[in-house]
This record gives structure tokens, C-alpha cells and sequence, in this order.
């Protein structure tokens, strides 16, 4: 080494950012334009305060689309499932002899199961096309009752006795 030269060293140019998500584009976008309001700038224009409200609903995703369904949209997708489950369950209930729901803080009794299902018959009945504003594709009301009474035979449960408004509405 010569003593006379001075070591210099070389900072290295710092290598630009590239920018890879929206965050970063849109920091590299402001950092880029000229300070101002959007009025006395020329780079920002309608366009961007329309983006700046359409992305949004985009990044939200899934959520979104759930805020926008309908309760006709809930009925429709979900009342069907929700009704064979229901009975299913009760039914469960009844074979572990358990008290069904309306009478859970009472012991079991069978009685409370005979009006139980005498209720469900009676407000099952109606259920059809006519439902979720036209919008219901699932089994009518009774196809639903049929179900009740074909699933208990399965699990042996004693016939329902029905009330005298539930004669004609199951077979």
C-alpha cells in the first residue's frame, strides 16, 4: 500500500424499492408526486378517488358478500338443512330420553314429546314454495312430516297421538 493515497471507501447506491403490494405502491406513488392539494395537482384526478372506493369492496372478500345476502337468501340456503337437522336432533333427544327443547330446565316426561311433535306438526304443515318469498326449494311441510314419523319407526318410538288439529296434516 501507498502511504499517500487515501482509502476511499464506495457507498453503495441504494437499490430502488419495487413495489410489490399496494402498500408499497401507493407509497411509491406519494412519494413520487409533488406535494399539494389533488385540485392543484395534475397527477391525481377522478380516477383515483374512484378507486380509492371501489378497492375496498374488493380487498374485503367473502365478507362482503355475506353483508349483501338477503334473509330470502338465508331461507332459501340454509332453512332446509336446518329443518332435518332439527329433527334429527329432537329425535336423538328422544331415544337418549331427554326432554325436548322448550321443556330442557323439566325432567323427561313423555307427554312433553307428544305435544312437542304435535306442535311441530302443526307448524310444519305450511312449509312449501310459497316460502322465502317464492324462493324455497326444499321439502314441503308434508314431506317434512312424513320424515318425523318415518324416523321414528327407525329408532322404535311409539306412535305420536295426534291432536285433533293434526289429524288430517299426517299419515
Amino acid at each position: 500500500m501507498q502511504p499517500d493515497k487515501e482509502l476511499q471507501l464506495t457507498v453503495p447506491q441504494r437499490l430502488p424499492i419495487v413495489p410489490c403490494t399496494i402498500w408499497h405502491r401507493t407509497r411509491a406513488l406519494r412519494a413520487s408526486r409533488p406535494a399539494g392539494t389533488a385540485a392543484e395537482r395534475p397527477d391525481v384526478g377522478p380516477k383515483m378517488g374512484r378507486l380509492s372506493l371501489i378497492l375496498p369492496l374488493f380487498l374485503t372478500g367473502c365478507g362482503m358478500q355475506n353483508m349483501l345476502r338477503t334473509d330470502t337468501d338465508d331461507c332459501r340456503d340454509y332453512g332446509v338443512e336446518e329443518y332435518v337437522w332439527s329433527i334429527n336432533e329432537a329425535i336423538k333427544d328422544e331415544v337418549a330420553h331427554e326432554p325436548p327443547n322448550g321443556y330442557k330446565t323439566k325432567p323427561y316426561e313423555p307427554a312433553q314429546w307428544v305435544e312437542y311433535w304435535n306442535a311441530r306438526i302443526f307448524y310444519m304443515y305450511d312449509i312449501g314454495p310459497d316460502d322465502c318469498k317464492g324462493q324455497y326449494r326444499g321439502p314441503t311441510g308434508p314431506e317434512l312430516i312424513h320424515y318425523i314419523i318415518e324416523q321414528r319407526r327407525k329408532q322404535k318410538l311409539p306412535e305420536i297421538p295426534l291432536e285433533p288439529r293434526n289429524v288430517g296434516r299426517a299419515s
